[in-house]
């Protein structure tokens, strides 16, 4: 995290001298750098803080939303998954677009795996 921290601090220092008003890693930036620490690190928790902070900087942003819907499965959060999917399919204007069928698809198969994760019988306690 501090990481992450540091380098958004020296980008935003380093932008606002050039005159730009940012107060944030470029969105692309941030989820590139999400992926490589789900995918390569393993490290799930902190691609989920990075995926929160790319919606809590770009929260108009469809990609961030599609970002953060992709990541919690990760540390098994299929209803909050699901939420930040349709959100982010709300937010979409031109439906059947390749992207669109592609969550729209996640979110059918979260929607799946959570249905039957709820009508799964409890398992025993010996």
């Amino acid at each position: 995290m501090s990481a992450y921290t540091s380098s958004r601090a020296t980008y935003v220092a380093g932008a606002r001298s050039l005159g730009f008003d940012v107060n944030a890693l470029p969105e692309e930036q941030v989820y590139g750098l999400t992926y490589g620490v789900l995918t390569l690190k393993h490290l799930a928790n902190l691609a989920l803080w990075l995926f929160r902070e790319n919606v809590r900087h770009y929260p108009a942003s469809p990609g961030a939303f599609y970002g953060f819907g992709d990541g919690l499965p990760a540390l098994g959060d299929t209803a909050s998954a699901i939420v930040a999917l349709r959100r982010r399919l709300t937010m979409e204007t031109q439906p059947g677009r390749p992207r669109e069928v592609e969550v729209e698809r996640k979110l059918t198969a979260l929607e799946r795996h959570r249905a039957r994760s709820l009508c799964a019988p409890a398992k025993r306690a010996r």
